[in-house]
């Protein structure tokens, strides 16, 4: 299975979980070295039910009051066009927040939105003719069109850096909001080589380090929506380490700490659909000490305890499967493979999926994985092995079905009781005991019998 691309925000924003309202820095710092300006504030906004977006529209208003006010640097001028073009998309006028990003975009890039157009070609939301519709967007074929002449001037100061680099992460919301997928991805890639540069210096936690962990979240998004499913798992990997990274300084809340371990375990599904089991363990060890340590409870660490076993057992299901098709190809007649090299191969590739990690979290000191034996599928010559990988399997179902039950929760409770129908399949063919193997065959039409 593959991942998705993570959906709710990076830790290192805590004032919201929707991507479309948070602004990804934090206003009322000065602007310059001199410290001698003052953007109003517009986070952690308490908005009034009645009077929907009032503190948004007032914050809008002081922000055009800066951008039109005689004399005003140019550089203060495309910083209140960003910092408005966040708030009109927040408010819900998309054409109006598109304008002001782009002015301020082009501030520092003259031109270069229009050959970010003219790479990216048609996209869903283009008008087409009758009958010729546009295929699925691929990420094929995008290139990073050349910065315009002199931009590398108008960003040699840090703060110009930031300016440009949420307004191309706002612009690429836009972008995704109307399936505009391929300029979402070309404006973040741009936002990734100027933001990574700065950032790189820079500690996770300052304003240009959280600009570019977001950066590093949209991508994440924005490979996904593509179907680049590694590209986006890569992505995703580096904002939860460095939303790591920054909860070091800045303790996350458990709303924000659920987030992270929510993703977590959409990290953990990739691995597992692309064979990295040591990995997949290590990302649902990860996410389980997060959620542990930061206090989430009550109804949202149940779903999520439920849902981390639901992975659990697939982890364990994935290595009694594979023995089993090669018991199969055995008892067919077939061999486990082409030969013995390709035998020895086999063997060698479960072995490192089993024990080898490509990506740790280092800082959580997450212990011992589990015993390689029971992620390895060369492992499992017989029924002892098999039955110990098919117990921890079940065991974190059962532990999912407590919460996922069939009233209520009538798609997940059956999906599971199928998963554990399989697990039981798995392990049959290596019971050689008949009544046993009888036993287990019962026991899988008991569990699936309520549903017909």
């Amino acid at each position: 299975a593959a991942a998705a691309p993570p959906r709710t925000h990076p830790m290192a924003s805590a004032e919201s979980t929707d991507v479309h309202s948070v602004d990804p820095g934090s206003a009322g710092a000065p602007f310059g070295e001199d410290g001698g300006w003052e953007w109003p504030e517009d986070n952690d906004m308490v908005e009034d039910e009645s009077k929907p977006y009032e503190n948004k529209y007032r914050v809008r208003r002081l922000l055009q009051e800066i951008r039109d006010g005689d004399g005003v640097d140019l550089d203060v001028r495309a910083e209140a066009d960003q910092r408005l073009g966040h708030l009109s998309f927040a408010v819900e006028e998309p054409h109006v927040a598109e304008e002001q990003l782009s002015s301020a975009i082009e501030h520092f890039l003259p031109g270069w939105l229009e050959r970010v157009y003219e790479v990216a070609g048609p996209e869903l939301d283009t008008p087409q003719e009758p009958g010729e519709p546009l295929p699925p967007p691929t990420a094929k074929g995008i290139s990073l069109p050349d910065m315009p002449d002199g931009a590398e001037a108008r960003l040699g100061k840090p703060r110009n850096v930031l300016v440009l680099t949420r307004a191309l992460g706002s612009m690429s919301v836009l972008c995704s909001s109307r399936t505009q997928l391929r300029r979402a991805l070309i404006v973040l890639m741009l936002a990734e080589r100027i933001g990574g540069r700065e950032a790189e210096s820079d500690i996770v936690t300052s304003e240009l380090g959280v600009a570019h962990t977001h950066t590093l979240f949209f991508l994440a998004q924005a490979y996904g929506n593509l179907g680049e499913v590694a590209s986006s798992a890569r992505y995703c990997q580096m904002t939860l380490k460095r939303q790591l990274a920054s909860a070091a300084d800045v303790e996350p809340t458990p709303t924000t700490a659920l987030e992270w371990a929510t993703n977590c375990l959409g990290l953990a599904a990739y691995y597992l659909g692309s064979g990295s089991l040591a990995t997949c363990a290590r990302c649902l060890q990860a996410a389980g000490a997060i959620v542990e340590a930061h206090g989430v409870t009550g109804e949202e660490r149940q779903r999520f305890e439920a849902d981390a076993n639901v992975r659990w057992g697939h982890l364990f299901a994935a290595p009694l499967r594979e023995a089993f098709l090669r018991r199969e190809r055995l008892n067919a007649g077939h061999g486990g493979g082409d030969g013995d090299g390709d035998d020895e191969d086999r063997a060698g590739a479960s072995r490192r999926a089993a024990t080898e990690l490509a990506v740790d979290f280092e800082t959580l000191r997450l212990g011992e994985l589990p015993a390689p034996e029971l992620l390895d599928p060369a492992a499992v010559q017989g029924f002892p092995e098999a039955r110990a990988v098919f117990i921890k399997g079940n065991s974190a179902l059962e532990r999912a079905a407590e919460y996922y039950v069939l009233d209520g929760f009538v798609t997940d409770h059956v999906s599971i009781r199928r998963d554990q129908s399989q697990l039981y399949r798995y392990l049959g063919l290596f019971e050689q005991d008949l009544k046993r193997k009888l036993a287990m065959q019962q026991r899988r039409g008991d569990m699936l019998r309520p549903f017909l």
